[in-house]
């Protein structure tokens, strides 16, 4: 069966697509969700209690929660959920912008290459072949005179020879298989740089302010230039100040 949820901020709805022990999949109805919202509902589900895991589709704008708590929990705790409301709780440092800059990369240059066997006649492959081995054969000529036997001298043989045999077909084929390569070897370190990121981020989100003597739990987002912070041995710094 299904169920309809109102939003109290939205006039938009979620709706259950699948429900099994311990496991929901609710489509967010209304507009296409974006990256950022995509993080922002993660990342409000992940705080419930009782969750276990959370999968947040931005594409298809759906989720799937995991909980070992109460279900009637989650299902209030979506009812009254905003991305406005929420939008605090968004990691400041988000790998899924990255992910699917390198995931449409890598859909474009597959169909490109269907698309150039399916649709262009041979002599315009081979010229784009021939275009397209420049680059290796360079990189592979500078590492030479630099006196580097380097994997780019490898990827230049492999072409240059295929080409000099007059096989256009392997030598595009070579080409094509190192561009995915070179793709996904960008994507593992720059997604490594962004872990990074996150891991070594500073994770406070309130701090012991000094008001009057005495000290009160504030936010760190509310506090002001002019405030008065107590930092304790061994605790982060989490503003700069003097």
């Amino acid at each position: 069966w299904r169920l309809f949820l109102l939003w109290e901020a939205h006039t938009m709805k979620c709706k259950i697509l699948h429900e099994g022990p311990g496991r929901l999949r609710v489509h967010m109805m209304g507009n296409s969700m974006s990256l950022r919202q995509a993080d922002i509902l993660e990342a409000y589900l992940k705080k419930l209690d009782g969750t276990e895991s959370v999968k947040v589709y931005d594409r298809t704008g759906d989720a799937v929660i995991r909980y070992t708590g109460s279900r009637e929990a989650v299902l209030c705790s979506l009812a009254v959920f905003s991305y406005e409301k929420s939008e605090e709780l968004a990691p400041e440092h988000s790998s899924r912008e990255l992910n699917r800059e390198f995931e449409d990369k890598l859909v474009f240059t597959v169909l490109r290459r269907a698309g150039s066997k399916l649709f262009l006649p041979m002599s315009i492959r081979t010229f784009i072949a021939i275009f397209r081995s420049i680059k290796y054969i360079k990189a592979g000529l500078t590492s030479l005179l630099h006196g580097h036997l380097a994997v780019s001298v490898l990827d230049a043989t492999a072409v240059t020879v295929s080409m000099i045999r007059g096989d256009f077909e392997t030598a595009s084929s070579v080409m094509f298989m190192l561009s995915l390569g070179e793709i996904l070897e960008e994507w593992t370190h720059k997604k490594s740089v962004a872990d990074l990121a996150s891991a070594m981020s500073l994770r406070v989100e309130n701090v012991w302010q000094q008001v009057d003597g005495t000290e009160v739990l504030t936010k760190v987002t509310d506090v002001k230039p002019g405030d008065r912070i107590v930092i304790r041995t061994g605790g982060m710094i989490p503003l700069d100040g003097r």
